[in-house]
């Protein structure tokens, strides 16, 4: 039978039966075969040997918390050594990861290096399946963002500063230079 080759193809170090192997046992028609601590233990095995699907599955258990406790450090640990082999999927969830700050702290620098890792392991393969609208929307979301961060310090570190009206006037028309050189003229009514 198929669990009997790989199985034995699993004990010789084969990563590809061992994710063959967790998937059997994780599957709930697997009947009596279902056995999910051994699916993770297998799985764990093969993502130890270096295979980028089987860290990224262990990645998201982590940050699941589904079949194993919710660990963000560990889940990190085992997307980026996915990611760091190209695997697009832990890509661009660690792009989500960084951007949305559930698990870690909000970090825009990180979420832009991995959708744009995402997007250029996507356009090297030409992986004409994958759909890039996500990490595209979500890098334009964090440009804008910034770009509105930027202008709410220039307006309000700037106008904490100044004492007289008049003055405020003319720190005011200085950060709306200042937005015509970043060309942000219609998001200034998003500034907060």
């Amino acid at each position: 039978s198929a669990i009997k080759w790989h199985s034995k193809a699993s004990e010789l170090g084969d990563p590809f039966s061992m994710i063959i192997l967790a998937e059997i046992y994780k599957d709930p028609e697997s009947g009596p075969l279902q056995d999910i601590p051994k699916a993770l233990k297998v799985l764990r095995r093969a993502a130890e040997l270096g295979h980028s699907f089987a860290q990224w599955e262990i990645g998201n258990e982590y940050e699941l918390g589904k079949n194993v406790e919710h660990n963000p450090v560990k889940s990190l640990m085992w997307l980026k050594r996915s990611a760091e082999q190209g695997y697009q999927q832990a890509q661009q969830d660690l792009g989500r990861i960084f951007m949305d700050g559930k698990i870690v702290n909000r970090n825009y620098d990180a979420a832009i290096k991995w959708f744009n890792a995402f997007i250029r392991e996507t356009n090297k393969k030409g992986d004409k399946y994958t759909d890039l609208k996500y990490a595209q929307t979500s890098l334009n979301w964090i440009q804008q963002r910034l770009m509105i961060e930027g202008l709410n310090q220039c307006l309000y570190n700037d106008l904490d500063k100044v004492r007289n009206s008049e003055t405020k006037k003319i720190v005011e028309l200085r950060c709306k230079i200042k937005l015509n050189k970043m060309n942000l003229i219609g998001l200034s009514k998003y500034v907060n």
